[in-house]
């Protein structure tokens, strides 16, 4: 498995996503249960960085998703990133974090008081770990989330939630990205990561509790984008 990664990382040349992202676990749980690919490969072909929340390493009660996640981790091919460790953060940094996680936080309670008004439906899960990612992507200036939770964009739009980057006399600022299942499963076809039906099965996978005229939309959805990517079977 992780020779497999090593060979994969030293062939490609520049990451189809630049910048760094942070893995939500039902990404790595959707990874983990898929079986006919190695989707911890293309996640590691795709993004130029990969950090994994020590938040999010919590919640992988899966045991097969923890312990791959954790060899990327173990041979430096994936980044944890834990606020609480003095070699991740040091106190003045901390501090920083813990603002920037009471903002996302205070974020999804106005999200869910907005949801109220409008009369749609409200999670029953905490969002702990998006909280903690959304917040330590500002705090490394990484540009890309990747989760299938659609709050987070949500969320991340209302609040504008940012990252700055350049230096001191050109310094800009961006709204962090979220890559959703979907967007995942067309950016590995769109850059020759994985082929059509292989993505477009990856992409089913979380797509088997929903009704079949739901699923149905959602893959309708994804194949439209995948017919606009000239040459790709």
């Amino acid at each position: 498995f992780i020779s497999w990664i090593l060979n994969r990382k030293m062939v490609k040349r520049m990451a189809s996503r630049p910048g760094a992202v942070f893995i939500d676990s039902n990404i790595l749980f959707y990874a983990a249960c898929f079986q006919k690919e190695n989707i911890f490969g293309w996640i590691t072909a795709l993004y130029e960085k990969v950090y994994i929340h020590q938040e999010v390493l919590n919640e992988l009660l899966d045991g097969k998703a923890r312990n791959l996640v954790q060899e990327l981790l173990d041979s430096g091919i994936w980044v944890l990133f834990d606020p609480e460790n003095e070699d991740c953060l040091s106190d003045e940094e901390y501090e920083i974090y813990l603002q920037y996680l009471d903002d996302v936080q205070q974020g999804f309670r106005n999200l869910d008081h907005k949801k109220r008004s409008m009369g749609r439906r409200i999670k029953g899960t905490k969002d702990i770990g998006e909280m903690h990612i959304i917040a330590a992507a500002m705090m490394t200036s990484s540009n890309l989330i990747c989760s299938n939770d659609y709050d987070i964009a949500e969320v991340i739009s209302d609040e504008e939630f940012k990252i700055s980057f350049g230096g001191d006399e050109e310094q800009k600022s961006e709204l962090i990205i979220q890559d959703t299942l979907e967007d995942f499963c067309y950016y590995v076809v769109l850059n020759g990561i994985a082929i059509r039906k292989n993505s477009r099965n990856f992409f089913k996978i979380a797509c088997h509790t929903d009704t079949e005229i739901r699923k149905k939309a959602k893959l309708e959805g994804l194949d439209r984008r995948l017919d606009d990517i000239p040459n790709r079977d």
